[in-house]
């Protein structure tokens, strides 16, 4: 009986060793069997949502499993075009294997690959956009200009702070200083998202500041002042002219609207830099001016050409010199005198008043009284016909302006700076010239401060500007 047991026992054995043997054999094939997952895929660049994969796995026996990462699978080998439904960044995913590797993938065959897809898709755009305004001090104001299908908003201010409100209007910073703003639009149902920034400075002071016309003429007094750490100040007058004084005194050489801006700084603190700047209308300017020339068929008789312009309705008050005066536009007066006498007009129209001299030297050798007859220059066709423009700039200015000017004709020009008695300070062109543009500059450094005037003549015709030196 033992001699039996001990047979069986035996044969028992050996079937065991042979199972095991045939174990060893499948499954260590089946465990070093190898397979590579892969694919290359294609945007179509017509439809950007269209995205066409090619599988490229190697291996046999296999199953296969497509994550697109929108939500949507397939088991296909290859399955072709997919459409994804909203702008947006995706992973997707291959997975294969074999029969073993299904349950078990240290027995079977299992491996997996994934990249990342960006597609833009037109039916599902959420574009992300916004200005803003800064204000006052501290506080912006933000309008939302964003696009598309969106369901949601998110904004990170950039202090710390955040809203989903789709407009959320104002924000308040605690302190001066740069900050990035960004704006996060979302669709869930169509998987799109878009981000918009845009930076702000804050300023840690705040410009503001009044202004004062003069009573008569274009002159004006401006008073800047800022909170905060303000200490410095830049005046722009809106005609070309600026100014570092905190309570600057300006005058502007025609009438007109200007945009003025200050600008307050700190050489201390680096988040102080806040500008304001306010419409201003100067209508106070009246331009008194008048020229003198003596007939050429009679030498006791003078022409005077009244220039004179306000925006008003003028009143004309003329003093000839002698005790003698007028209230016409154009009189004409004979003086009782061969003696050099000073003719002034003065202008006004309720609003603005301005007084221009000149003298009138009859020569020695005269020996009898002479006349003046105030005429318009418009009314003389030689007064207009040579000259196109006259034109400087800057003006008012502090050192150099430049003087630009158009003639009609070929002619002996003349270009000269007088004070407003009519002395010459300046000769700046003299000669003959044939018809066209020309270009000059004047110097001023070495001149007073004040109002100067700026003669064309061209031939017998004359052009006159007002010009200021500022400084």
């Amino acid at each position: 009986m033992k001699t039996i047991l001990k047979i069986q026992k035996n044969i028992l054995s050996k079937l065991t060793r042979v199972l095991m043997f045939v174990a060893l054999i499948c499954f260590g094939f089946k465990a070093s069997a190898q397979c590579v997952a892969g694919y290359t895929y294609t945007v179509d660049t017509a439809n950007n949502g269209d995205v066409t994969f090619t599988n490229t796995s190697t291996g046999s026996g296999l199953y296969y499993f497509w994550d697109f990462g929108d939500g949507y699978t397939s088991n296909s080998i290859n399955p072709g075009t997919h459409t994804y439904a909203g702008t947006g960044t995706y992973t997707a995913c291959l997975t294969i294997y074999d029969s073993l590797g299904m349950f078990d993938s240290l027995l079977g065959c299992y491996n997996s690959y994934c990249t990342t897809i960006s597609v833009v898709n037109s039916l599902g755009t959420c574009n992300a956009n916004f200005y803003i305004y800064n204000d006052t001090l501290g506080t912006i104001y933000i309008t939302n200009i964003s696009s598309g299908s969106i369901t949601s908003y998110f904004w990170d201010f950039g202090d710390g702070t955040t809203s989903t409100l789709a407009n959320p209007g104002t924000h308040s910073y605690p302190s001066g200083g740069a900050y990035l703003i960004c704006l996060t639009t979302f669709n869930p149902s169509t998987l799109c998202n878009s981000t918009y920034c845009d930076s702000v400075f804050v300023s840690s002071c705040n410009a503001s500041f009044t202004y004062t016309p003069d009573a008569v003429g274009n002159g004006c007094s401006f008073f800047g002042s800022g909170t905060g750490s303000a200490s410095s100040y830049f005046w722009d007058f809106g005609d070309g002219s600026t100014s570092t004084l905190q309570n600057p005194y300006h005058v502007y050489a025609s009438n007109g609207t200007y945009n003025v801006c200050v600008t307050a700084t700190s050489f201390l603190d680096t988040t102080c830099n806040s500008t304001t700047c306010q419409w201003i209308s100067m209508t106070g300017i009246c331009n008194s001016y008048f020229i003198i020339q003596q007939d050429s068929s009679n030498l006791y008789n003078y022409f005077v050409y009244n220039y004179s312009t306000s925006p008003g309705t003028l009143t004309y008050l003329w003093d000839f010199g002698d005790g003698s005066t007028s209230t016409a536009m154009y009189p004409t007066h004979t003086y009782a005198t061969t003696t050099p006498v000073l003719l002034c007009l003065t202008i006004s129209d309720g609003s603005c008043t301005d007084t221009y001299c000149d003298s009138i030297y009859p020569g020695l050798m005269m020996s009898s009284v002479f006349t003046i007859s105030v005429v318009n220059p418009l009314g003389v066709s030689e007064q207009i016909s040579a000259i196109s423009s006259l034109e400087n700039y800057p003006n008012p200015f502090s050192d150099n302006t430049t003087i630009n000017y158009v003639i009609n004709k070929d002619a002996n020009v003349s270009v000269s700076i007088m004070d407003l008695l009519g002395n010459t300070i300046a000769d700046l062109e003299n000669g003959n010239k044939i018809s066209g543009e020309y270009s000059t500059t004047w110097n001023a450094e070495s001149v007073a401060e004040g109002m100067y005037l700026l003669q064309l003549k061209v031939n017998n015709d004359i052009s006159v500007k007002k010009v200021i030196v500022n400084r």
